[in-house]
């Protein structure tokens, strides 16, 4: 019986960033959904199914921080890292998550990723 791989879901509407994140997330055995806006992964259902989310903070479609607060309402508590272009401490202040700048590195990441798997929740 093989065990279960996490699912993480990557939110971004950016393409590039995307393929990144879900590259580096697959090579380590993950399994990764990915969704170019906010409103595409809430209407996906995998929001109480995935074991981490990997959202970017600025997008077109729903901020990364109005993405969580639609988690929030709906009573979904997930592992977040947030990615954002200029880290702003006051864009999240007290948030239990992890953030990176983009670019992310790997190394970071994949931190990122441990870090959000032991406990880190929304």
């Amino acid at each position: 019986m093989s065990a279960v791989k996490p699912l993480f879901c990557v939110v971004s509407d950016d393409a590039p960033l995307r393929s990144f994140v879900r590259s580096v997330l697959c090579s380590i055995g993950f399994d990764v959904q990915s969704f170019d806006a906010g409103s595409g992964f809430l209407l996906s259902g995998l929001a109480r199914r995935c074991d981490g989310l990997i959202i970017e903070t600025q997008m077109r479609d729903m901020t990364g921080l109005e993405l969580r607060q639609a988690l929030r309402e709906a009573g979904v508590l997930v592992a977040v890292i947030h990615l954002e272009r200029v880290h702003s401490a006051e864009a999240h202040p007290q948030e239990a998550c992890v953030t990176l700048t983009i670019p992310a590195q790997e190394g970071a990441l994949l931190k990122a990723v441990r870090s959000a798997l032991a406990g880190a929740k929304a």
